[in-house]
């Protein structure tokens, strides 16, 4: 055996100690050393061994108590299977930490845990629990996966009449593992484990039938801990980052318990307290990069990703090894990663017989990046494939240091696996080799997940327009296929009228081929190639195609295909008739029921209700499609839409808001900033010294007026008062040393209701800044307003990084009114409130009533004020807000309960002098802010409604978001 490679992290690896034993030496004798490192904002925070330790035991204490009390009228079972989501909301599923503490937990508590994939059907994981005699399943809490898990249990005791039944476990969250007060329940003695027994179970792919569960002894646990010291790399001290793959793939199980205990590797994973991690290239890259990561196991198409990026390239270099697997890598990519002097280390592992490669060369071969050694530990035999001398099939053989797990043959009276893989050897350097193919054809993705063609192959010649038929995808993310059409059906494809009809004509049968495979395995009607005529399909002896030479002469049409990928666009789904974030929204909902399947909820994140990475290439394709057709905005500005935008915006609200915004920013022209004609201007009686330079801006007809253009800092973008529309009162904001834009009500501003006005002016600001951070702030009766504006940029995925109210809080429309018994269609009623609602601001006497205004400006004025506070009372007095008990009632609790919706914290500047004064003493502090919203900040600024404006105290308030420290 092996001996340990480093000498900072001590553990028996010699055989003495058996795994569960090496996990409790560590909580001993390695007690400070790292076993696992997550983002901690910026940063990043260790778990050590002690600490790691009592999580496994409070995770195994978990299980024992509720198998306890679920096991008294069932038949006890030794396997526990855990189907979870993972990185996404810590609430309801499991971080890749506490996944790795649940796997511990439950083999410490005496079962086998098995892993199972959520991307099964329910049908699939049906059979790994009655193939395992499986009667406990651990299923997190999020709705996609409970409704898999309880289906998955139905089936089970479906077909067993009531015999076989599944009880469901409750999964432990992070909290419970690492941040409970109690010292960890002593475990009950359990008997050491015998090197033949069962400690943990994984699943194969199931590409080829139903995936095939895989049993791991204790013996095959520790022979997995000591591959790595094969290779050449020491791991100890060594930061991997697993933030790209499942947890209930093997290798990454292995990666986060096995070399975590037995050689001192450092996991680092997402936070466990991020409301959303989808493992997307950005995350994982910036993650990697805040926890210091050495080693990274990326998928190819992130480290495709992160190539085109020249920044990422020195970060990637800093990386001790980079490993990749399950899947290729394109051959330019990794010419010039490695060309840059990035260590690529392909690693080819087997779940039936383990790592076949080495795990962590020093170094990539001479020969090239792209060429595989055999680990010293495996014996590996190639075995020439019949008809073709360059190809070779792999052999795995049962070795002292490599227990099979799986045999289905025998070479010299010794156990040996036929993986049904077919590689090639260098011809120079015989020990290299690289992975070919499958025999049995499986296609495998640049994501490294696997279609099987020959199922889908069967169902689409079932078609009698079809004659036959080949699936193709290997290495892309898609696949696609090429049909040959029966005899009757033939026609020249290079017609496109004639191809979209047969097309359309074979697409139930295609639809019934992508019901039934997986999500990464549908094919799209644009991917759906038709032979033709002039080159026939080439067949064996057995009337089989032959597969390599027939997709090798349609290679220039299946390259075509893809390239035409990059306009999928879904032309049959309707172009909007109007760019209206409504009718933008219409569409894109559209687009993800038709690429995911089904429809989905405007705010749920569709990464957890069955997109995945092809999904957000497809949607992006097909709304950068429609953009371009409609010819809406220049296509530069399409262009510039990321390749993963859907994973900055993954649901619909946040992909409409961001598609609007670029729409607003790219297709229209800049409003036109010259200062017009002055304005007839009022007299407002307000009392406000008005500044030259300041009327012209006010007197413009724009909405969005720049008083100051900063530094390229976001701007503070303040609403007008409720008073009028009007930004006379804003004038002193001229003292601001940052950006500084002001809104004002103009002839085009919608009048109706808050929400048209809200929708109106969420546009406006799109246009001048198509993202964010943003600052918003609303001076006096435009108070609700804002915070309903905010509400919007919150909901289509815009971060707000300031929002204020400036002396006013929206309940106090409603002040001194009894909301059950308002009519405000009564014109008298109404015209009392109104009446009421100006007295408050001390400006009822510097209103003339309309019928003695003269001034065609001041009846603007009148019907602007109006319209404010009518929108704003109307919106509080809608239905939302009242109880049906036997009586309708007004309730402060439903509009506390809407209010607490915001999550942008809340700041409410309150002057000494202002409108504070006109309530109640109990009021004036905090204008009543602090009842609906507990949280919010309460700023204090000596002056009246109008001149605390020019307040130092206020100034320096207000801009320090965004000043220098």
């Amino acid at each position: 055996l092996p001996t340990p490679m480093s000498l900072t992290f001590k553990t028996p690896i010699d055989g003495s100690f058996g795994f569960l034993e090496i996990i409790e030496y560590n909580r001993v004798n390695n007690a400070k050393h790292s076993a696992f490192r997550y983002q901690n904002n910026d940063a990043y925070r260790d778990i050590p061994w002690s600490e790691a330790a009592e999580g496994f035991h409070r995770s195994a204490n978990l299980i024992l108590n509720q198998t306890q009390l679920s096991t008294e009228n069932s038949t006890d079972t030794s396997v526990i299977a855990i189907l979870a989501a993972t990185g996404k909301h810590a609430d309801v599923h499991l971080d890749s930490i506490t996944y790795t503490c649940l796997i511990i937990g439950i083999m410490q508590a005496g079962y086998t845990p098995f892993p199972i994939s959520t991307r099964n059907s329910a049908e699939a994981i049906t059979h790994l629990l009655i193939t395992t005699k499986c009667t406990r399943l651990v299923v997190t809490d999020d709705p996609a996966t409970k409704i898999l898990g309880r289906t998955a249990c139905e089936l089970v005791s479906k077909g067993s009449d009531g015999i076989h039944c599944v009880d469901q476990l409750n999964t432990p969250t992070f909290t419970d593992l690492f941040e409970s007060k109690n010292i960890a329940t002593p475990l009950p003695v359990q008997p050491r484990r015998q090197k033949t027994e069962s400690a943990v179970i994984f699943h194969s792919s199931g590409s080829v039938s139903f995936p095939k569960p895989i049993t791991f002894t204790y013996k095959k646990m520790l022979e997995m801990g000591t591959f790595p010291t094969h290779g050449e790399i020491d791991l100890c001290g060594h930061i991997f980052s697993v933030h790209c793959l499942p947890m209930y793939r093997t290798f990454i199980q292995f990666i986060s318990s096995n070399y975590g205990a037995m050689l001192g590797l450092t996991v680092a994973a997402f936070s466990p307290y991020e409301p959303v991690v989808v493992p997307s290239p950005e995350h994982v890259f910036s993650s990697a990069k805040a926890t210091k990561s050495t080693l990274i196991f990326p998928v190819p198409s992130f480290l495709e990703s992160w190539a085109r990026n020249e920044s990422s390239l020195e970060v990637l270099k800093s990386f001790r090894a980079i490993l990749f697997g399950g899947g290729p890598l394109s051959k330019k990519v990794g010419d010039m990663l490695s060309e840059e002097g990035i260590n690529l280390t392909q690693v080819f592992g087997i779940t039936e017989t383990g790592p076949v490669s080495i795990i962590a060369p020093a170094t990539p071969p001479t020969e090239g990046w792209d060429w595989l050694r055999t680990s010293p530990h495996v014996d590996a035999i190639f075995i020439p494939e019949i008809g073709n001398d360059e190809v070779f099939r792999l052999i795995i053989k049962e070795s002292d240091v490599n227990t099979l797990l799986v045999s289905n043959m025998t070479i010299d009276g010794i156990p040996a696996y036929d993986t049904n893989d077919l590689v090639i050897r260098h011809p120079k350097n015989g020990s290299l080799w690289q992975f070919y193919g499958r025999h049995d054809d499986q296609i495998t993705h640049s994501t490294g997940v696997r279609t099987n063609p020959i199922p889908m192959e069967s169902t689409i010649r079932e078609d009698p327009r079809v004659s036959d038929a080949l699936i193709f995808g290997h290495g892309r993310l898609q696949v696609g296929v090429l049909v040959l059409p029966s005899a009757g059906y033939e026609f020249d494809p290079n017609n496109e009228k004639m191809l979209a009809e047969y097309r359309n004509s074979i697409w139930d049968t295609i639809q019934k081929v992508n019901e039934i495979v997986p999500q990464y395995s549908r094919i799209f009607k644009e991917m759906i190639i038709v032979a033709t005529p002039a080159k026939p399909f080439e067949y064996t002896a057995k009337r089989i195609p032959r597969r390599a030479a027939v997709l090798a002469s349609y290679a220039s049409e299946i390259e075509e295909a893809y390239r035409g990928v990059e306009s999928f666009s879904l032309t049959d789904i309707a172009s909007p008739a109007k760019w209206d974030v409504n009718a933008v929204t219409e569409y894109i909902r559209e687009v993800i029921r038709r690429v995911i399947g089904h429809n989905v909820e405007d705010m749920m994140n569709i990464f957890e209700v069955g997109a995945d990475s092809l999904s957000s290439v497809s949607i992006r394709n097909a709304l950068v499609g429609v953009l371009h057709r409609s010819k809406i905005m220049p296509l530069s500005c399409i262009r510039k839409i990321p390749q993963d935008f859907a994973y900055h915006f993954p649901t619909i609200a946040q992909l409409s808001g961001f598609i609007y915004g670029m729409i607003l920013a790219g297709g229209m022209e800049m409003p036109d900033m010259s200062v017009p004609t002055p304005l007839e201007s009022p007299s407002t009686g307000l009392g406000v010294a008005q500044d030259p330079i300041f009327n012209l801006l006010e007197q413009s007809k724009d909405t969005v007026v720049k008083i100051k253009t900063g530094s390229g800092e976001p701007p503070l973008i303040v609403l007008h008062a409720g008073i009028g529309g009007r930004i006379t009162a804003l004038a002193p904001l001229q003292n601001f040393t940052t950006a500084v834009w002001a809104i004002q009500m103009t002839e085009q501003t919608p009048k109706a209701s808050l929400n048209e006005i809200a929708d109106f002016y969420y546009m406006k600001i799109k246009e001048q800044q198509p993202v964010g951070p943003y600052r918003l702030a609303g001076y006096s009766g435009s108070s609700l307003l804002t915070l309903f504006l905010a509400r919007i940029f919150q909901d289509r995925g815009d971060d707000i990084m300031q929002l204020a109210l400036f002396d006013h809080f929206p309940t106090l429309f409603l002040h001194e009114i009894n909301p059950d018994s308002l009519d405000v269609d009564n014109p008298d009623q109404w015209s009392e409130v109104y009446r009421l609602s100006l007295k408050k601001l001390y400006i009822e006497d510097s209103f003339a009533s309309r019928d003695t205004a003269t001034s065609s400006t001041m009846e603007v004025f009148f019907q602007y004020s109006e319209a404010m506070w009518k929108a704003s009372t109307c919106f509080l007095l809608e239905n939302q807000f009242y109880l049906e008990l036997d009586e309708k009632r007004w309730s402060q609790d439903l509009l506390k309960a809407w209010l607490s919706e915001i999550k942008s914290q809340v700041t409410v500047y309150v002057a000494s002098e202002g409108i504070a004064q006109f309530f109640p003493e109990e009021m004036r502090e905090d204008l009543g802010a602090r009842a609906f919203i507990p949280n919010c900040e309460v700023i204090n600024i000596v002056g009246d409604h109008y001149d605390f404006f020019e307040a130092d105290e206020f100034l320096n308030y207000v801009q320090a978001p965004v000043r220098p420290a």
